[in-house]
């Protein structure tokens, strides 16, 4: 706005968010316009908007663990200085920007031999990468985890939870995508040697927090595309809700899990399983209740036949068994 007060007449922006939600472009511009309206902006600022800021939608595809607490002091003594904001990250990068050439000219990538991709429909990389990628981030946190494992590293080169992360996205996750077969295939193997980056530290609890929604845009779509391409449900996928709604129950062996959600999620958790035993029946009522909640699924997954027996008798084999012979008995 005061762009728009002080320079009425300056060259146009393209604004590129880099938030990993759908259409963040179109998202970020219809909220600038909702707080025009709040704020009581004059009119004239939304047709300047509209003439002068461009919003397009990105996509950003790169590991990023966060702050290194445990190696930061290793850090500064190799720069020689305390430096409190560095990030940890892998130096695999790929931003995916929709949007017209002009933006090449804008921000000339290509000279500085970034992986930035410039694309008219950037659905295709999305898809597999919130699949594949987060996908099998969301999948391996509540099964790794109560099997006893803390890192994405560590999970994935375990020798039982390995198998069960690759046979998810092998078999099951990849099958419910359009596109050619071997090209996503490729993109999951390269998946697969990313998450076993040596030099990065990716804590599981890290990437639980709002596990529900992940679980929602991440695997369900997974879930269901398998479902109707195949007629049946995916067990591996199936077996991670399962194991998510397990991990909400708080406890790992005799410790508390320090679960990260919206309230009202842990609240609801919360009073099932302190409410029920561990009877086949009562979980196959606490099964049925969040499945049938619509505020967390959009839909009841309970009409989807066989989905919450699926679900309940996996919850009650992790109870009984643990996670191991869980995933032992699916592989």
């Amino acid at each position: 706005f005061r762009r728009y007060q002080e320079l009425p007449d300056s060259d146009k922006l393209f604004i590129l968010p880099c938030e990993l939600i759908d259409k963040n472009g179109m998202k970020l511009n219809e909220a600038v316009l909702k707080y025009a309206e709040h704020w009581g902006f004059e009119p004239g600022f939304n047709k300047w908007l509209f003439e002068k800021a461009n919003f397009y939608n990105t996509l950003v595809d790169r590991i990023v663990p966060g702050y290194p607490n445990e190696r930061a002091e290793k850090y500064w003594r190799e720069l020689g200085y305390k430096d409190e904001l560095i990030v940890e990250a892998e130096i695999f990068h790929l931003w995916v920007i929709e949007g017209p050439d002009e933006i090449k000219e804008k921000l000339p990538t290509q000279a500085a031999d970034l992986n930035v991709v410039f694309t008219d429909n950037l659905d295709k990389y999305r898809t597999r990468k919130v699949r594949i990628l987060n996908g099998a981030h969301t999948c391996l946190v509540p099964v790794a985890y109560l099997y006893g494992l803390d890192t994405v590293r560590e999970s994935v080169e375990n020798q039982l939870i390995g198998s069960f992360i690759r046979s998810a996205i092998t078999e099951e996750i990849i099958p419910s995508l359009d596109g050619e077969k071997s090209e996503l295939q490729a993109y999951a193997d390269e998946v697969i040697d990313r998450f076993k980056n040596p030099a990065i530290q990716h804590e599981l609890i890290t990437i639980s927090l709002n596990s529900f929604s992940k679980f929602k845009t991440r695997v369900l779509p997974s879930i269901l595309g398998y479902y109707k391409n195949e007629g049946k449900l995916p067990t591996f996928l199936m077996t991670s809700l399962a194991a998510l709604l397990y991990f909400y129950r708080g406890k790992r062996f005799n410790q508390n899990i320090e679960l990260k959600d919206e309230p009202k999620i842990l609240d609801l958790l919360r009073a099932l399983w302190s409410a029920l035993s561990t009877e086949p029946k009562d979980i196959e009522k606490l099964v049925n209740e969040v499945l049938a909640n619509k505020e967390l699924w959009e839909q009841d997954l309970n009409e989807i036949p066989g989905f919450s027996e699926l679900v309940s008798r996996q919850v009650y084999n992790i109870h009984n068994q643990g996670m191991g012979k869980v995933v032992q008995s699916l592989l």
